[in-house]
């Protein structure tokens, strides 16, 4: 009886101060002096340019004098989330999660069977022909159909 009158009193201040520590009364601790506005900083516009990795000779004086920086630059993602047309790793990475290939490729490269179960190449290697594996559905639960989807006949 005294352990379960200790547990319920136990409960009842941890809710307490939980509840408390949500209220929206504003405390004297609370009017502190403002803080100070946060600086801006502006960045310097620098063109675009390209330079090979293989000619350090035109690496700016400042990186060549890093020793522990990798400079690199960054295209800003385009939003352009089609596996055929995105130009940029962001957009890549996007479409990599949308859209599920017919085939991947392993850790050395070698092609393995993700949406179609197998392929067959034409003796003259110009046709491809893949069997997807059977029940393949849209994430909306409709039969994913080679006409649904594909640019060819």
């Amino acid at each position: 009886m005294k352990k379960g009158l200790i547990s319920a009193l136990l409960l009842i201040l941890v809710g307490a101060v939980s509840v408390s520590g949500c209220s929206t009364q504003e405390s004297a601790s609370d009017n502190q002096t403002p803080a100070a506005p946060q600086e801006t900083r502006t960045v310097q516009s620098i063109p675009d340019s390209f330079f090979p990795a293989t000619d350090k000779s035109k690496s700016p004086e400042a990186a060549k004098k890093r020793t522990d920086t990798v400079v690199a630059t960054l295209t800003e993602p385009g939003g352009v989330f089609n596996p055929y047309f995105y130009k940029n790793g962001y957009d890549g990475n996007v479409s990599a999660a949308i859209f599920a290939p017919l085939v991947s490729v392993d850790k050395n490269g070698k092609p393995i069977p993700r949406l179609a179960e197998k392929w067959d190449i034409s003796d003259d290697q110009l046709t491809y022909t893949f069997h997807l594996r059977p029940n393949l559905k849209f994430s909306d639960g409709c039969l994913w159909q080679t006409k649904n989807v594909g640019y060819g006949s």
